[in-house]
């Protein structure tokens, strides 16, 4: 029988050189201080990233080089599958569907944008993935799909026919891709939580509670997108939000949901620990509940890597570190994504390490 020790042991450190090799600030605040966009992106030509360079440098689109940045994380996630032992495969194949639900989520907008709106999109159509990551899915047959039924043909054989199947019989009325989006969502982590209940005790704990956190992070975007964009009334919020977070109870999401001023109630659930750690708001701030919203989701993204440097920090035997290497990859792209974007705006140094 595996113990603990002979199934992670050469894993983990492989994963820990790698994660000692991540990007740290000072690169950032270099691609921050650089002259021009050209400058920044040239600076990934000595990191694994040097692939998106060479299409920026063939394209000049820094589209194409977001593409290209999240290819490059896949294939460093799912290139693990050969150092990753059996027993924990279901539960790392879990952890990558997102890319799957994530580009599903993204031909969805492009149809709905063709379709129900009547907008061309030829000129995005090049930006959705097509690559292993998304290999069973019809990407190009969901977007070309002539109506929401087509839609749902196209999905067909995958389990997201079932999953945005009502959504999408009620699109009509609602003229929204809200629930279809939530029920991607709702569909992802619960398979997710599954996964994580069929590993050991200890792994699953421990699997449990970084998962609990991305969705507190997601409970708290929907809900901002319910409260100030869909305006949706406080009876849809359970069908909305997701169970299993960490921090922030689905009662205190409805209990938010339903004041003026949502922030307070879903910062007292984060309890004395990680209430003091949101930032104080100036006088403008303290009526954008919107804003206030955002910065805690912000905390809540710096409570999860607080738990991320914890799991590296204690027993190093479980799945923690495998986790922990997905988030942090996952992570560094996602700044590089927003610093890239940031010198293509123009913005100063000052406001894009802020985003750092």
């Amino acid at each position: 029988m595996a113990t603990a020790v002979s199934t992670y042991a050469f894993i983990n450190a492989k994963l820990r050189a790698r994660i000692s090799k991540l990007l740290d600030e000072s690169f950032f605040l270099g691609i921050a201080r650089s002259r021009s966009l050209v400058e920044a992106v040239a600076t990934l030509n000595d990191t694994p990233y040097a692939g998106a360079v060479e299409v920026y440098n063939r394209t000049g689109d820094i589209k194409l080089c977001e593409l290209e940045l999240v290819r490059t994380e896949y294939q460093a996630l799912g290139a693990l599958e050969r150092y990753t032992p059996k027993a924990i495969m279901p539960f790392t194949r879990a952890v990558l569907k997102q890319y799957e639900v994530a580009t599903l989520k993204h031909a969805l907008r492009l149809w709905f944008e063709r379709v129900v709106r009547g907008r061309p999109v030829d000129d995005k159509v090049a930006y959705l993935e097509r690559g292993e990551q998304v290999s069973n899915l019809p990407v190009d047959e969901v977007i070309n799909a002539g109506d929401a039924e087509g839609v749902i043909a196209a999905l067909e054989g995958t389990p997201y026919s079932q999953v945005i199947q009502q959504p999408m019989e009620t699109l009509g009325e609602k003229q929204s891709l809200f629930e279809a989006e939530v029920a991607l969502d709702r569909w992802y982590f619960s398979h997710l939580v599954a996964s994580a209940n069929e590993l050991s005790s200890t792994d699953s704990a421990v699997a449990l509670r970084l998962i609990g956190i991305q969705i507190d992070i997601q409970n708290v975007n929907w809900l901002v997108r319910m409260k100030h964009f869909h305006k949706l009334d406080a009876s849809r919020l359970a069908a909305s939000v997701m169970p299993g977070g960490t921090l922030i109870t689905t009662a205190e999401l409805a209990k938010a949901y339903q004041t003026d001023r949502p922030l307070e109630p879903l910062v007292a659930a984060l309890g004395p620990r990680y209430s003091g750690l949101v930032r104080q708001t100036s006088p403008e701030e303290e009526h954008n509940q919107l804003r206030r919203l955002a910065l805690l989701e912000d905390l809540l993204r710096s409570v999860l890597y607080q738990e991320i440097r914890r799991t590296l920090g204690g027993y190093p035997f479980t799945i923690g570190t495998i986790l922990a290497y997905f988030l942090l990859t996952q992570s560094e792209v996602r700044t590089l994504i927003s610093v890239l974007n940031a010198k293509a705006y123009d913005l100063s140094a000052d406001r894009i390490e802020g985003l750092i």
